[in-house]
């Protein structure tokens, strides 16, 4: 199953997220892909949770580099994401889950089915 959600208001920041851990969560405005792997996290949320998630993941690549190029993007990606957590940045929420396991509970939230292709999107 594929799940689309359009976060375009601080409402959206609610809606229930359910990931299993053969799921990909995708946030195309930012860039933001996380694969599922074999000892992947399954996780029960809202939209707010999975932004902190990957607001953690570029939280702790700014502490391990010394790269400018990567805590400039890193640091572009934190904005776009504080701007999304007050409503004044949209973008698409999008999981697939090739198994059916996992959801976005909302009323906004589009649900489709999938063909996964040879690399699995």
């Amino acid at each position: 199953m594929e799940y689309r959600l359009a976060i375009s208001s601080v409402e959206d920041l609610d809606t229930h997220v359910a990931r299993s851990s053969s799921a990909s969560i995708e946030i195309p405005e930012l860039g933001v892909r996380i694969d599922p792997v074999s000892s992947g996290e399954s996780f029960i949320s809202n939209v707010e949770g999975v932004l902190k998630r990957v607001r953690n993941i570029l939280e702790q690549s700014l502490r391990t580099t010394d790269d400018d190029a990567i805590t400039s993007k890193a640091m572009d990606l934190l904005g776009k994401i504080d701007l999304m957590m007050d409503g004044k940045f949209n973008a698409t929420l999008i999981m697939r889950d090739p198994l059916g396991n996992s959801f976005i509970a909302g009323d906004k939230a589009e649900r489709t089915e999938y063909e996964p292709d040879a690399e699995g999107n």
